[in-house]
This record gives structure tokens, sequence and C-alpha cells, in this order.
């Protein structure tokens, strides 16, 4: 009998960690999902709107201004005589009952300028400022959410693609050890029993592999097809780069100096706060304005023209019964943010606190899975020699190469396991993960 050598021995020294060189790194692709992303772009408008306004409102305190300027053509008795006075054109025939209560049609022109500084709103237009700054900063904090969410959702595509990628070739050598195996046994003929068993023990474990393989690879081209979605149906190499899954895992997916709290509880103190600050501008409603007023006139008419002022003090008080109450209402809805936000934090630790736990138990029981997959993968090499001896039969390798498989099994879903719960420390957690040049994202 021919002696037999399976390539998965090479497993225990070389472990299958390296693709090709040339393949997009992570933060490569992260960036080409941002940039691709419309609903970043969405909120980078927002926000760059909610700066605009912020910086108009800086400007609250000048004065108003505003020029008039009507020239128009009447016969009306009352505009015919009052356009006269502006002028200082009246003469004594237009008293004439006939002249007065019944004017030829003249042409005339009103304008004027003036200006309105309001100096007293009880805080109006302080506290909108105000209020919309913070609006602001919950739209800043709504963008972190928004790429934590993406990056997480692109963080899992690419890491399961790599799992996936690296069991799909273990199975693979497996397969072309179990097929060169199939083709060198002799004893397979079912005259012979024990080793006809032994040929389908063989079979049977070839058929369990192709399942898990198709399997794979469909799952393979899903995260493919869904990546190439979010990065603009851009073909991309996504094969990962030399860096292992637990590499790529401490580097893209661990929490390290971060704040352990979501960007969504400072969203829901900065809203707080901006319901806060509008109480003020609802109070405002029924409270009075005061402010100057100024205004030159120049009239023209066909008799000639003549200019004139007007200045002075204003006192405005307006009250509508129908408002009475919006800042009680404005309070309420402070307060129900604020404690929304509390709720989200306690969520967050309990959330944090179990995830952590699970992850330090799901990496012990990693440790011991590699451990096993050592002991079986010598276990595999001193039976071949004993097979290649004839001391064992076939069936006996068969069996141990199927452990090897349930243990790889148990190392890809553990690992997917790890990698969700570290995903959802980031979903809670306040990672930066905005790429360099998001802010020069092209809209």
């Amino acid at each position: 009998m021919k002696a037999i050598h399976f390539n998965i021995l090479a497993l225990l020294f070389f472990p299958l960690n390296s693709y090709a060189a040339d393949s997009i790194t992570f933060p490569k692709l992260w960036e080409m999902v941002v940039s691709n992303s419309p609903s970043t772009k969405a909120i980078i408008l927002q926000k760059k709107a909610s700066d605009k306004s912020i910086e108009r409102l800086k400007r609250y305190y000048l004065p108003s201004f505003y020029l008039n300027s009507n020239l128009f053509s009447t016969n009306d008795p009352g505009l015919t005589f009052m356009n006269f006075l502006s002028e200082g054109q009246t003469r004594q025939d237009d008293f004439i009952p006939s002249n007065l209560n019944s004017p030829s049609n003249h042409i005339f022109n009103q304008s004027n300028i003036g200006i309105d500084y309001l100096v007293y709103d009880s805080g109006a237009r302080a506290s909108l400022r105000s209020s919309q700054e913070h609006e602001s900063k919950s739209l800043e904090n709504e963008q972190k959410l928004l790429l934590i969410n993406q990056y997480v959702i692109a963080l899992q595509y690419f890491l399961n693609y790599v799992l996936s990628n690296n069991y799909e070739k273990e199975l693979k050598l497996i397969s072309n050890d179990l097929e060169l195996l199939i083709k060198k046994y002799k004893v397979g003929e079912k005259s012979n029993p024990v080793g006809y068993n032994g040929l389908l023990s063989l079979k049977s474990l070839q058929n369990q592999i192709d399942i898990i393989q198709l399997e794979l690879n469909s799952k393979i081209e899903v995260i493919k097809s869904s990546l190439k979605l979010l990065t603009g149906n851009i073909s991309l190499n996504i094969d990962p780069d030399t860096i292992s899954f637990e590499k790529l895992l401490s580097s893209y997916a661990s929490i390290k100096n971060e704040k352990a709290i979501s960007y969504q509880v400072n969203l829901e103190k900065e809203k707080a706060l901006s319901i806060k600050e509008s109480i003020t501008q609802e109070k405002s409603k029924y409270m009075p304005k005061i402010g100057f007023f100024g205004q030159e006139n120049l009239a023209i008419g066909d008799r000639g023209s003549q200019t004139s002022y007007t200045f002075g003090i204003y006192l405005k008080l307006y009250i509508n019964p129908s408002e009475f109450g919006g800042d009680d209402e404005k309070e309420i809805q402070a307060i129900a943010k604020e404690k929304n936000a509390e709720s989200i934090a306690l969520n967050n630790t309990i959330i944090q606190n179990i995830t952590n736990k699970e992850i330090d138990k799901n990496n012990i029981k990693l440790t011991l899975l590699n451990r096993s997959e050592e002991i079986i993968l010598e276990q595999i090499k001193i039976s071949l020699n004993l097979y290649n001896n004839g001391k064992i039969n076939i069936s006996q390798i068969t069996e141990m190469i199927n452990k090897k498989i349930e243990i790889l099994n148990q190392k890809y879903l553990l690992k997917e396991i790890i990698l969700k719960d570290h995903l959802e420390l980031i979903k809670h957690s306040q990672k930066d993960v905005k790429p360099e040049n998001i802010w020069k994202i092209k809209i």
C-alpha cells in the first residue's frame, strides 16, 4: 500500500492567515463605503444647514432695514389730496368741492427708507440661537451614530468574509486529501465489507464537506454583493490582506480608550438642552417687545417733491390664550429627553457588562478549541503512519478527520459570535470611526 500524506498537516505549522498582497484593506473599503453613503451625505448637509442658521442667528442684535418705493396713478380723492400734502404742493383750488371730490388722474411716487431696532424681546432671539447650537451638536452626534452603525455593518461583512474564506480554504485542503485518498483506496469493493465500509465513510465525509463549502461559497458571494452595493457598485478585490482574523479584530473592532457610552446618549442630551433653551422662546410670546424705529419719506408727483421723517419708540404686546402653557409643554419634553438619555446610558452599561463577560468566556472556549485542533492534527499525523503500516483501517482516520471538521465548524461559529459581541460593544461606545477625509466628501 502506497504511503499517504495529508495537506491538512501543514496547518500545524502554517495556519491559513495570509491573502493576496494587492487586495483592498478594510480602511480603504470603509472610506469607500462612507463616500458612497447617501445617508452620510444627507446628515452632513443637515449639519451644514444648521451651522449656517447659527451664523445667521449670531447677528440677531443688529437692526433691520427696509426700503419701499411705489409708483402709481390714481384719481382717488383721498390718495390724491394726501399725496399733494406729502409733496407740499396743495393749492387753494384743491379745496373746491368739485376738485376735492372728483380729482383728475395724477401720477405719484412714494418712497421710504427705514430702520427697526428691536432692543428687548424677552430673550427670544438669544434663546433661539442657543437652541440651534444644541441642535447642531445633536446632529453632530447623530452623524457619529450613523457612522458607527455603518462601520459595524461594513466591518461585519469584511470580517465574516475573512472567516468564511479561511474556513473554506481549510475545508478545501481536507477535500483535496479525501479525493486523493478515495482514488488510491484499493480495498473498497463491495465484496470486502470492511474495505467498502471505509470507502463509504470517505465518500460520506466528502459529501459533508461539499455541503459546507456550498453554504460558505454562497455566503461569500452574498458578502461580496453587499459590499459592492455599499461601495457604489464598484467591483472590488475584497480579499483581506496578510493580517489574520484575530489581528483584524484587534485592529478594527477593539474598544480601548473610548467612552463606554453611545453617541445616542449625547444626542438625546443635546436635544434636551435644545428644548430647554426654547422654553424662553415660548415665554416671550406673551411678553412685551420694545424697540426704536425711524423712517425717511420721499414724495414725488407732477407738482413737485418733498421729504419728511418719522422716528420714535414702540412697545408691542401680543397675547394669544391658545399659546399659554407652551413653556410648560417644552419643559416636560426636555425632562422626557433627559430621562430617555438616562435610560439609554443604563442600557449601554448593562449590554457592555454582559457582552464583555461573553467575550471573555468565548475567548477561553476558543483557546480550548485551538488546543483540541492541535491534538486532533497530531492524532491524524500518528494515525497516518499507523495506516501506512497497516495497523489501523481507513474508518478510524475518517473519524478523526470528521472530528477535525467539527472543531473547525465550532471555531467558525464561535468566532462569528465573538465578532458579533465586539461589534455590539462598538455600537454602544464612542469609538472614533471617522475616515480622515469624511468632511471632504463631495456632495
